[in-house]
């Protein structure tokens, strides 16, 4: 009995530095998620006839340097989308690229805490700051911040590597030809 009141006094004090920390990030950062950048490309994901997504990537002088920060991406939903699916998906697409990093498990426990369910029209906004980190936006919100190198080029590839999965709309979004 003993161990199971410390262990939910250890998750209940780790829960408060993640919301202090996602607090102060949001200050630091504030509600403007693209500012200082300039959009590089635009594009919708369609499958079949459904509208998921548009996303957008921007980096300091609208040009895409390859997955070095800062950048950001930003992605209006058209569709409504458990975050559940979100997470699903995000580990799908990682293992389809052969992302096999020692923190995947974490990052997508994190991401399941960070992510809210998604209803048409809202956006999700990943910052990467020159640093490194990662700070998650929810309709222009700071709702979670990742401080781990990382995670942020792994995460950006289900968007921007070559051998990504809608190579159409990596095109788009880098501005290639």
């Amino acid at each position: 009995m003993c161990i199971a009141r410390r262990t939910r006094q250890l998750i209940g004090a780790a829960a408060l530095l993640a919301m202090a920390s996602s607090q102060a990030m949001a200050s630091e950062v504030g509600s403007r998620p693209l500012e200082g950048l300039q959009k590089v490309g635009e594009a919708t994901l369609s499958v079949l006839f459904w509208d998921i997504y548009t996303s957008r990537l921007y980096s300091p002088d609208g040009n895409y340097p390859g997955i070095q920060p800062p950048l950001a991406l930003d992605i209006e939903y058209l569709r409504d989308i458990s975050a559940d699916d979100l997470v699903q998906q995000t580990d799908k697409e990682w293992q389809r690229l052969g992302i096999d990093h020692q923190n995947v498990t974490d990052w997508l426990s994190m991401l399941s805490d960070l992510w809210p369910d998604i209803r048409e029209g809202d956006r999700l906004t990943l910052r990467v700051e020159e640093n490194g980190n990662s700070t998650f936006f929810y309709n222009h919100e700071a709702i979670g911040h990742i401080e781990d190198q990382a995670f942020a080029g792994h995460f950006l590839s289900i968007w921007l590597d070559p051998a990504c999965r809608y190579p159409d709309v990596r095109k788009q979004l880098i501005g290639a030809p």
